[in-house]
């Protein structure tokens, strides 16, 4: 009301109508945005992601035209070329959108100096700490919690919408508190000491933050995919909690995860064979977790749910223990906010289209596919 041509609001305000899943009010700031600044692509990718393009939509026209006729920086290019390869895919025109796609990921890549060997280096830390077993016991943490792990765009978002249906959940989301207390504590300095007492410290401090977001007496979902790595730990310090490793066939979920633009965390997304080599430190990680704690972790097949909701729907809270609640079955009724690049799909009630999604794309992901299968 001050001032409506202040670009940074209008992005924040367009975020946070998405969040809510008022589409229509988020488009109208988007496209505010563009009119302020067409060399603002943040706005065209987020738009992107809420649009479903015909031939002749006029953003997609006009991002065509952007691209040939604006001087763009590279931030700018990558993310109008994120976008142009959801409208292509639109459009069922994937020869376009796997180029687009491919030259935003490679740009992307030049800039994150990203060494899947860190990554390697980790996992194998991980597993060497966890190979013994922990005595440290009398540890009982004292609220509910589920913990919703897996790759990113496997199904984690509509796992925590439909089990934050249930009367008796708050879904928190995408907290970054645990993997930072435990990077921080644990990776970033030279002395582990795995103890009782810095176990409980750290399992404190994470309540206390919580108790920040919610602080009733229901079952709360944290939802951070990459939270898979901590497993462990989270058998240590939360040993009432409750895990679930969402799964999705692999080159699917690659696919997924490839031709979205993830902000921060996710530097190993922006290259196949990055990727695919992540994929399989995942996959083996969660092998050794499950024969470390083999009756702590629920696998939730993405398949599974979307072919028989009900049925999986009863297996999940079955599993956290949570009563039957049939609200659960109409997840895209659920308001809450919802913070990821899956708040379109978490919104709908379920459908298969994402099944076998990436065979459109077969001839670009050979490389990929062998890697997987190794």
């Amino acid at each position: 009301s001050i001032n409506k041509n202040i670009l940074i609001t209008n992005y924040n305000l367009s975020s946070m109508y998405i969040q809510k899943g008022e589409y229509n009010k988020a488009i109208k700031n988007l496209q505010k945005i563009l009119e302020i600044n067409p060399k603002f692509t943040t706005a065209d990718r987020t738009l992107s992601i809420i649009t479903k393009y015909e031939k002749n939509n006029k953003h997609f026209l006009d991002m065509k035209e952007k691209k040939i006729n604006l001087k763009l920086n590279n931030s700018e290019m990558i993310e109008l070329n994120f976008a142009l390869g959801k409208a292509y895919e639109d459009l069922k025109d994937y020869k376009n959108a796997f180029t687009h796609i491919k030259e935003a990921n490679d740009s992307k890549k030049k800039v994150v100096n990203y060494n899947i060997q860190n990554d390697i280096n980790l996992f194998k830390n991980i597993k060497k700490d966890f190979e013994a077993d922990f005595k440290i016991k009398n540890i009982y943490n004292k609220k509910k919690l589920i913990f919703i792990v897996g790759m990113p765009r496997s199904g984690t978002t509509l796992a925590e919408q439909i089990i934050s249906s249930h009367k008796n959940v708050y879904g928190a989301g995408e907290l970054v508190f645990l993997s930072d207390m435990i990077k921080e504590e644990f990776f970033n300095k030279n002395n582990k000491n795995y103890n009782l007492k810095k176990f409980n410290d750290l399992q404190n401090e994470y309540l206390n933050k919580i108790s920040l977001i919610d602080n009733s007496n229901k079952s709360l979902t944290d939802k951070a995919p990459l939270n898979f790595r901590w497993i462990g730990f989270i058998t240590i310090m939360f040993p009432n909690s409750k895990i679930i490793n969402c799964k999705r066939n692999s080159l699917d979920n690659c696919w997924s995860i490839y031709k979205n633009n993830f902000d921060a965390g996710l530097n190993f997304s922006f290259n196949l064979t990055d990727l695919g080599k992540f994929y399989k430190l995942y996959e083996d990680l969660i092998y050794f977790w499950k024969s470390k704690y083999p009756k702590k972790i629920y696998d939730l097949e993405y398949e599974n749910l979307i072919n028989n909701q009900e049925n999986e729907t009863k297996k999940i809270l079955n599993f956290c223990e949570l009563e039957w609640d049939p609200n659960c079955l109409k997840h895209y009724d659920n308001n809450r906010l919802i913070k990821t690049v899956s708040t379109v799909q978490a919104r709908k009630p379920i459908y298969k289209t994402s099944i076998k999604s990436s065979n459109n794309y077969s001839e670009y992901l050979k490389e990929l596919k062998t890697i997987l299968n190794k």
